[in-house]
């Protein structure tokens, strides 16, 4: 098996409440999370496959949300995706920002859980 030119292989996103953050990221980035409970771990897979980068939201002992740290953008169209943060009990954190030399808009919200994560439109 060669090495995959992803800069990005996994990500995971922690929480203590899965069922509510599965319900924030549904709402939020309008995709459907596929729930998976391991052997101490519940995730809900945003995401995975040879083509693209795999993530999920995990909770799970060790796996607590926090506000600092890796800070993770999803592809979004974030005007529209902002609409759904605050209903869907999340905040803005940083309002749609247009990136200077031309690399798109950008905002960072929390997630219901306390994680900051972004989002980017080209």
């Amino acid at each position: 098996m060669g090495q995959s030119k992803k800069v990005l292989s996994w990500f995971e996103i922690p929480a203590t409440d899965i069922d509510r953050a599965v319900q924030f990221y549904q709402t939020v980035l309008g995709r459907r999370l596929e729930r998976r409970d391991l052997d101490k771990v519940k995730i809900a897979i945003l995401a995975q496959g040879a083509e693209i980068s795999g993530g999920a939201i995990i909770q799970g002992e060790g796996r607590n949300p926090h506000s600092g740290g890796v800070l993770v953008y999803f592809n979004a169209n974030v005007a529209e995706t902002l609409k759904k943060v605050g209903e869907s009990g999340g905040k803005i954190i940083v309002p749609a920002t247009e990136v200077e030399g031309d690399f798109g808009i950008y905002a960072v919200i929390q997630d219901t859980e306390g994680n900051k994560v972004g989002l980017h439109q080209y």
